[in-house]
């Protein structure tokens, strides 16, 4: 992952969730940056994130939605990280989201 790419990730706003403010492009294995509180785990419609919703910080660890979806389910899927940018490999960009590099997912 590039320096630049490094710093879009830290710009996410939401550093705990991979999913959180990204739609799933139809049909397609692209995440995009929607700029809001969707959730990119509900395909095909905009779906707030549901912790966020109920009053707490967007967490992969604790959201309701983690049992049902796995990580390396997503394995090769992209994220486009800007518009006219290049896209990176989600699981790479997932775990600088995350921070925990050395942690099972």
């Amino acid at each position: 992952m590039t320096d630049e790419n490094k710093e879009l990730v830290r710009d996410n706003g939401c550093m705990s969730c991979p999913f959180y403010g990204h739609g799933l492009s139809i049909g397609g294995r692209i995440f995009y940056k929607t700029n809001d509180d969707r959730c990119a785990l509900v395909k095909d419609k905009y779906h707030p994130c549901d912790m966020e919703q109920r009053g707490f910080k967007p967490d992969w660890f604790r959201c309701p939605e983690h049992p049902s979806q796995l990580l390396s389910e997503f394995g090769e899927f992209r994220v486009q990280m800007q518009e006219g940018r290049d896209s990176v490999n989600f699981m790479e960009w997932a775990m600088q989201i995350l921070h925990k590099e050395d942690r099972k997912i």
